[in-house]
């Protein structure tokens, strides 16, 4: 995947397959006190986990986002390239061949916006080069491949829709966030079709109506390939100009392409290869005052045949000045990565924080701690550490420099991997 953030807008239509919410315009501007309503994680959160599988990022409103178009503020085509180097001192992420290496990587990629009053189309395009100083066998010249295409229709005020497509390509072996639970893999494939109909009856409230298909594939033979279809519906109403209460209900068919070697091992009769998970939530956020606010959900998780019942919820608080802004968020929920032949239970405790100290200059850092459960009769636990920082200088309207240090360690069965890669990167608009 991308290690620029030159590709954020197209990462911006990305969703977790668990949920599937958004606005297709905002209008909630008449309010000042939900402005932090509407903050997301802080933007350097984004580029901190490069790492992480695209489902796997949090840049979703509430806990998720299903087909948002690129909130970029120009119309028409702006092309970039990227140039960066990156340091990782164990690049297969194995907890017995560390191997560290150097890799240059070119990143040119396009972003095109078309505006009208009712109309609004956005297409992003990126790829990476990439070149290894050691392992020149993986030297590619179209790796990291990502391609977004949105487009909305605002009926009128009360009516809006918006269809997304998204797909992305990666040979980055540590591309997934449980790498170490499934055979390496050299190549790893997402798509993501949605749509999201959103009615606006009166200014107080809306509805949210989605449907999505997502594909996960994998080069690995001992690896699974994944679909989702998933079906979520979104009720939200302001209370006061300082609250608003959500309700949500998501319902997902999974199917897993489980491999030969496990349909023919006593580990096939541990494992449904599809079924429905549903659940439903109901949320209360709330601005305590203008520079804090608080965000909780709290419902029930029917995983079908894969689990018992569950439950399932969110808690988050968020506080900003100025030039600053904190997040601290714990999640528990449901996700699908490519390898995995069972849905996965997640649970996550983030903290995010950034600061922007004077006028071009962005400072941010996040900690996760994430406990990851295979949702099967025989079930099994990964603990996941993630702790980055990232500083973003602005050289000018259309040129940035940015450096990334990340820092992975994941635990399996009683096996602990850790990987440590520091990125600079240089990226114009052109």
């Amino acid at each position: 995947m991308s290690r620029f953030c030159g590709t954020l807008a197209s990462i911006l239509v990305a969703l977790s397959c668990q949920s599937a919410y958004a606005e297709v315009s905002g209008n909630d501007d008449r309010n000042p006190e939900l402005d932090l309503l509407q903050q997301v994680q802080p933007r350097y959160a984004s580029g901190l986990s490069q790492r992480r599988p695209l489902q796997e990022r949090e840049l979703e409103e509430w806990g998720g986002r299903i087909s948002a178009p690129p909130r970029q503020k120009f119309t028409g085509f702006e092309p970039r390239i990227g140039l960066g180097f990156e340091y990782t001192d164990n690049l297969s992420f194995s907890n017995t061949e560390q191997e560290d290496d150097v890799i240059a990587l070119l990143s040119p990629g396009f972003n095109y916006v078309a505006n009208s009053p009712q109309w609004r189309v956005g297409l992003d395009y990126g790829f990476e080069a990439a070149a290894y100083r050691d392992n020149t066998e993986l030297d590619r010249l179209l790796d990291a491949q990502t391609v977004s295409l949105s487009a909305t229709y605002n009926a009128s005020p009360l009516f809006g829709i918006t269809v997304s497509e998204l797909f992305q390509q990666t040979h980055d072996p540590t591309a997934e966030a449980l790498v170490t639970a499934a055979s390496p893999a050299t190549r790893f494939t997402t798509n993501i079709l949605s749509t999201l109909a959103t009615l606006r009856p009166n200014r107080t409230s809306d509805v949210n109506l989605g449907v999505s298909h997502q594909l996960l594939l994998t080069s690995d033979d001992d690896g699974a390939d994944a679909q989702a279809y998933a079906f979520d519906a979104q009720a939200r109403w302001l209370l006061g100009r300082a609250a608003r209460l959500t309700a949500r209900y998501n319902a997902q068919y999974l199917r897993f392409d489980l491999p030969p070697a496990t349909l023919s091992s006593a580990a096939a009769n541990a494992r449904d290869d599809h079924g429905i998970i549903q659940g439903l939530r109901v949320g209360y956020q709330r601005a305590l005052a203008r520079n804090l606010a608080a965000d909780i959900e709290l419902g029930f998780l029917e995983p079908g045949p894969f689990a018992d019942e569950d439950w399932q919820g969110r808690a988050q608080l968020r506080a900003a000045t100025t030039n600053q802004l904190a997040t601290l968020d714990a999640s528990r929920d449901t996700t699908v990565v490519a390898g995995i032949g069972a849905p996965l239970l997640r649970n996550r405790l983030a903290f995010d924080v950034e600061n922007r100290p004077f006028a071009g200059l962005r400072v941010g850092g996040t900690i996760a701690l994430t406990r990851f459960k295979t949702l099967d009769r025989e079930p099994q636990e990964f603990d996941t550490i993630d702790i980055g920082v990232a500083v973003r200088y602005a050289l000018g309207s259309n040129i940035w420099l940015e450096g990334l240090l990340n820092r992975r360690q994941q635990e399996v069965s009683g096996d602990t991997t850790h990987a440590n890669s520091l990125t600079f990167s240089i990226v114009k608009g052109l």
